[in-house]
Parts: structure tokens; C-alpha cells; sequence
């Protein structure tokens, strides 16, 4: 279990290997390296950004939980209550976030900052490399910044 004190954001910018699983339990964390670690990555409560690679890995981000980054991870699911963002919720910058297959169940929320109309420039997007799963429940909230509409 990794946790950052409250006030205190943590970065791991090494490599993290091996056959284990990871649980994020609180504060800011964020991962920048290429992992190559291939247990399942549990966000419990917190927030975990994401800027590296770790395409080996799920991630899970449970109720009250946040993920977020421009990095590549393995297959998401998005709990009841969770958040996801690409790049920096609410920010007004862009950001794209590569995953695997998506499963978003009823309750979780995905945010993205729209700037304009352009591809991979102007907007967050989740790219997903194996299809997507939406809960007849999930939310999108989009921050239409200033000068789009």
C-alpha cells in the first residue's frame, strides 16, 4: 500500500517492476515511469495521477477515489462514486489518456475539459484500445472553456 501524507504529494518517477499488486490509500500520488509491474493497480481513496507507462497493469479506482494523468495503463473500471479525468480535472488543459478495455458502472464520473474541436489538441480524451462499458448511470461532466461553446 502506498499513501502520501495529506499536503505532502509523492512522485515516483523510477521504474516499478514485478509480479505484485498496488493499493493507493489516500493524498497525491503520482507514477511517471515506464512500469512493468502487472498487478492490479487499486486507487481506494485519493488521488493517483498517472504520466507514465504502465500498460501491464489494471487499474481499479473505487468510490470517492480519483484518477487522472496522460499516461497508458492497462484496462480501467471505474467504481460507483469514482472519478476519472484525463490530464487535470476542471484545468482547462487537454489531455489524452490511453487504456485498455473501459468499464465506467453505474455512478462513476468522467470529466474533460473541451477547448475547441480539434483532435488530441483541444480536448481530453480516455483512448481505449478493447471497447467500452458505460453503467446505465454513469456521469460526464464537461468544462466548456472560455471562448467554445
Amino acid at each position: 500500500m502506498i499513501k502520501a501524507d495529506s499536503g505532502h504529494p509523492l512522485t515516483l518517477n523510477g521504474v516499478i517492476s514485478g509480479n505484485f499488486a498496488l493499493t493507493f490509500n489516500g493524498g497525491i500520488v503520482t507514477l511517471s515511469g515506464t512500469n512493468t509491474y502487472n498487478g492490479l493497480t487499486t486507487v481506494s481513496t485519493g488521488t493517483l495521477f498517472i504520466n507514465g507507462v504502465q500498460g501491464s497493469s489494471a487499474v481499479t479506482v473505487a468510490n470517492g477515489a480519483t484518477l487522472q494523468g496522460t499516461g497508458t495503463i492497462g484496462a480501467l473500471t471505474g467504481q460507483a462514486g469514482s472519478n476519472i479525468a484525463p490530464g487535470i480535472a476542471g484545468s482547462g488543459t487537454t489531455a489524452i489518456f490511453d487504456t485498455g478495455a473501459i468499464n465506467l458502472n453505474s455512478g462513476a464520473k468522467y470529466y474533460a475539459d473541451i477547448n475547441g474541436a480539434t483532435v488530441d489538441t483541444q480536448y481530453d480524451r480516455l483512448a481505449s484500445s478493447a471497447g467500452v462499458t458505460l453503467g446505465a448511470d454513469s456521469d460526464l461532466e464537461l468544462n466548456l472553456n472560455t471562448g467554445y461553446k
